[in-house]
């Protein structure tokens, strides 16, 4: 229906708006030339040394009036422009402010239901590859990238736990070599999707915040982020419950799906209130509905508490920072006894101890991995980036081409040895080193991913803002969060579908991830124009009609 509104109805009204905006247009200009002639034909008679001056036809005839007495007047609409500068830091360090973007009239209630559930407007919306004045364009390359490293190691991750015929071979020679070091890693990507969270909340609430004086509806700021994610959410775990036992012909589909439909049967409300990260427990992986919806669960609560640090670093940046700090080291503590009382692994090898509650996957799985006073940090390292973004807006940014090479060099040596630093060829390391590494490897790791963020951010990326700025990215970046909803889906709907057991092989493993991801994607695309967009625009027509004002 939203389709046909917006090719059969809407063209109309948007004419008949046009023709109207036109007559004004029109009427406004032939007044403004009319005053202009006679205050024109005045100058020439009588200049300011008491003499004719002159203003050429061209010049009258092109503006209204003489452009000499034109060049240091702003109209009201551009003055108001100009106050809402949405250019980024590097863009003024750069001297290359682009010019405000002008708003385009919406045409109403019903206009933004309908629209909402246009397929044509979602779509063209999804597929934009433009990017806006201010838009922090290399967070899109990372964020893809990052999505691409999760379905990567997924992709291997479930194939070798029940569908593989030479699984330990997989799992004792292969899965801990170092080539596939980079592999095991691919959960370091979901602390960079924390960071990413922390970094653009508290970057677009602090500058909402200087702008509002302070003042924000925090209940919309809570009810915007339950609208925003629900659904689509919801949606997801109803086809992984319902639908998915439908596709494919396997032995193993039946007797998986069934119980992948019985664990949401039991805690779907979990996943609802977003605490599905915290009950049932232990096992809270391996039983909840849609198990890989941990990361909601924890970004959802991170996201609860998050107003009081924005609210602090407003008024006060050293309590803020100071709160942020005390969180920071209250984490490592708790999760440095955890991981040394449990005796948590690095690593697929053993745990060092027996002080075991597992029951799914590992130690680490249960008490550590999907816990928030465990994963935080890379939430607040976002934040204080963030905040860094927020203060050299619209300032000039110097740095030494040395410093800003040797930034880049750490960066790269940090993200390298937490990737490949704990590699060895026999056994796994020393329980403190263990300790060490499941303490400070994820926010070390996401510091590495802020610098990259910023040095680009500020223009000093060179070709690696060039490649994360990319416009491909952008419509890819859109469709995140609908490919980490429904890739495991499809990957345990193609798994369970064999009627044999996989033998692993470097050709079998790229061509199910490339299969995987464009799979993914296209579901994305499918779930955005059909369910997130429509809510979007709900919410608009419900909660935006308030903020829009009548101009007169």
């Amino acid at each position: 229906m939203g389709t046909v509104y917006h090719v059969m109805i809407r063209p109309r009204k948007t004419s008949k708006y046009k023709v109207e905006a036109s007559l004004e247009k029109t009427a406004e200009e032939q007044e403004k030339k009319d005053n202009s002639f006679e205050k024109t034909d005045l100058e020439l008679k009588y200049g300011s040394n008491g003499t004719a001056t002159v203003a050429s036809k061209k010049d009258l005839e092109a503006n209204g009036h003489a452009t000499h007495y034109n060049e240091g007047f702003v109209d009201e609409e551009g003055s108001k422009s100009n106050s809402n500068d949405n250019n980024s830091p590097a863009d003024h360090a750069r001297g290359k402010a682009k010019p405000p973007q002008q708003k385009t009239k919406t045409s109403g209630f019903i206009d933004d239901i309908m629209m909402g559930f246009s397929s044509i407007n979602n779509g063209s919306k999804i597929l934009n590859t433009e990017s806006t004045a201010g838009n922090l364009g290399a967070l899109n390359g990372i964020r893809v990238i990052s999505m691409w490293w999760i379905i990567l190691g997924h992709t291997l991750y479930y194939l070798i736990f029940g569908y593989l015929d030479n699984a330990t071979y997989m799992y004792y020679k292969l899965y801990n070599s170092f080539l596939f070091s980079v592999i095991v890693s691919a959960n370091l990507s979901v602390d960079t999707f924390f960071f990413l969270s922390g970094l653009l909340l508290t970057y677009l609430t602090l500058k909402h915040l200087r702008k509002a004086k302070g003042r924000l509806n925090w209940f919309l700021f809570y009810l915007h982020r339950f609208v925003r994610l629900t659904p689509a959410y919801m949606v997801a775990i109803a086809i992984w419950a319902s639908l998915a036992i439908h596709f494919g012909q396997g032995p193993a589909k039946k007797n998986f799906f069934e119980a992948a439909a019985d664990a949401c049967r039991k805690y779907w409300w979990t996943n609802l209130l977003y605490i599905n990260n915290l009950y049932p427990f232990p096992g809270d992986l391996g039983l909840q509905c849609l198990g890989w919806s941990w990361y909601l669960a924890n970004d959802m609560q991170f996201f609860i508490i998050s107003p009081i640090i924005i609210y602090l670093l407003y008024k006060n940046a050293k309590l803020g920072m100071s709160l942020i700090m005390v969180l920071c080291l209250g984490s490592f503590g708790i999760t440095a006894y955890l991981a040394a009382y449990y005796g948590a692994p690095v690593g697929l090898y053993p745990a060092y101890n027996n002080n075991t509650v597992v029951v799914y996957g590992s130690t680490t799985a249960d008490v550590i991995y999907g816990k928030p006073y465990c994963r935080i940090p890379a939430y607040l390292v976002g934040m204080v980036f963030g905040y860094v973004f927020c203060q050299v807006q619209g300032k000039p940014f110097k740095m030494s081409k040395c410093l800003n090479l040797f930034m880049w060099f750490l960066s790269t040596a940090v993200a390298l040895s937490v990737v490949y630093g704990l590699y060895r060829d026999e056994g796994g390391v020393p329980q403190y080193a263990a300790v060490l590494y499941t303490v400070f490897s994820r926010p070390a790791f996401v510091m590495t991913v802020g610098w990259v963020a910023f040095a680009c951010v500020v223009g000093y990326g060179g070709p690696v803002n060039s490649l994360l700025s990319w416009g491909v990215w952008a419509p890819l970046s859109r469709l995140t969060y609908g490919a980490y909803l429904l890739h495991s889906i499809i990957l345990y709907v193609i798994y369970t579908s064999s009627n044999v057991q996989y033998h692993f092989s470097y050709m079998e493993w790229v061509c199910l991830f490339l299969a995987n991801l464009i799979l993914a994607y296209g579901a994305a695309f499918i779930m955005s124009i059909g369910v997130e967009g429509p809510f979007m625009g709900l919410e608009k027509a419900l909660l935006g009609g308030g903020m829009r004002g009548k101009k007169k």
